[in-house]
């Protein structure tokens, strides 16, 4: 038998079969123990005489033998302690989100160091940056105006001909929901995307590129829609996930308690969502600061020491280890961009209030790893 504890926060509903055609005959409440004896397909069953009391508590009948429970929302009891923490590689986890085509700031970049970059709306720049560094990561973005297919977004990404650039296609909630149908609709165009890129030039692609506290990782059916679309595509390597895990108060990233609604929340992706643990395949192209009607860094007047102080905190926070049933595995992410460099318009429109430029001195620092 093996002791589990409920981890879907709004509760796990018990049926009467291992399948979702199974009649729903109880809910156990989030942080609710129990006891599995066996697992099969992903259902766990729930013996009458491990637990039974507090099943029938939930509401199952007194006479059935068993039961049965997703185990995709319960984890074990006595999680296993994960490895020392490390800090993740400054040059890949301070990469920088470079806005208005300066690619002029990202090879200047490249020289101090860093080797994450994603590039807007330039693609022949983007290009040449891989080529000049072939151990950067250069993402490569297209901001669509409209709801793409497959043949637009190939064609907003100019035929997607490099196979040195890793692509992502709609952004966060523009022009696609991420919930739902929308969601639904989502992962399939990203698989189709990534599929016919892979055809065209052999190049990389990630789907998702998920806004900030998206997408809604509390709900079951939320989590079953990104299992059943992008589980399957990501642990074949046949995709990537692109998310934006951006602090949401200067503060925030010091204390662990909130971690995984922010900074971390692509831990479910690992948790709850099928992705397997193993493959590491997850990129951040916006990360950094950004509290709701007032901005990033610099509109917080936050000097070169807080910067350094929050950047110190990130690199600890991404390089913990992650941990999926008891089991810790190294961090998926492969990179993240701060958000934003080159962009210095302070006029409606513009992001002036997110430029990390002003912190050039410390990020060469950082990347120099001191």
């Amino acid at each position: 038998m093996e002791k589990l504890r409920v981890s879907a926060t709004i509760g796990l509903r018990v049926r009467d079969a291992a399948s979702l055609d199974g009649q729903v005959i109880g809910l156990l409440p989030f942080g609710a123990e129990v006891q599995a004896t066996a697992v099969v397909d992903g259902w766990a069953q729930l013996d009458a005489a491990a637990g039974g009391a507090l099943i029938r508590q939930a509401g199952a009948p007194a006479s059935q033998l068993a039961w049965y429970a997703s185990r995709q929302w319960l984890e074990p009891v006595g999680v296993v302690a994960p490895p020392p923490i490390t800090a993740a590689d400054p040059r890949y986890m301070l990469g920088l989100n470079i806005q208005g085509g300066r690619v002029d700031l990202a090879h200047r970049a490249a020289q101090a160091g860093c080797r994450f970059f994603l590039i807007m709306d330039n693609f022949q720049g983007a290009a040449e940056l891989a080529a000049a560094w072939p151990d950067a990561i250069v993402v490569a973005r297209r901001w669509f105006q409209y709801r793409a297919d497959v043949a637009g977004v190939i064609q907003g990404l100019e035929g997607a001909t490099s196979s040195r650039l890793l692509y992502i296609g709609h952004n966060e909630g523009d022009q696609i929901g991420q919930a739902g149908a929308d969601l639904i609709w989502r992962a399939e165009l990203d698989r189709k995307v990534a599929a016919e890129i892979a055809r065209i030039s052999g190049a990389r692609y990630a789907g998702g590129t998920f806004s900030m506290g998206c997408p809604d990782y509390t709900k079951p059916e939320v989590c079953q829609i990104m299992q059943a679309g992008y589980a399957a595509a990501y642990n074949a390597g046949q995709m990537l996930l692109d998310g934006h895990f951006y602090s949401p108060d200067p503060e925030h990233i010091h204390t662990d308690d909130g971690l995984i609604w922010y900074e971390r929340r692509w831990e479910f992706l690992f948790t709850r969502c099928g992705l397997d643990p193993r493959r590491r395949g997850l990129i951040c192209t916006e990360a950094g600061l950004d509290q709701g009607g007032r901005g990033g860094f610099p509109a917080h007047g936050i000097d070169g020491a807080g910067f350094t102080r929050w950047a110190r905190r990130w690199l600890e926070v991404c390089g913990r280890p992650l941990v999926v049933a008891g089991v810790a595995y190294p961090s998926p992410l492969m990179g993240a961009a701060l958000f934003q460099c080159g962009d210095r318009r302070t006029t409606p429109g513009g992001w002036a209030g997110y430029n990390v430029e002003q912190y050039w001195d410390q990020l060469v620092a950082l990347w120099a790893g001191r």
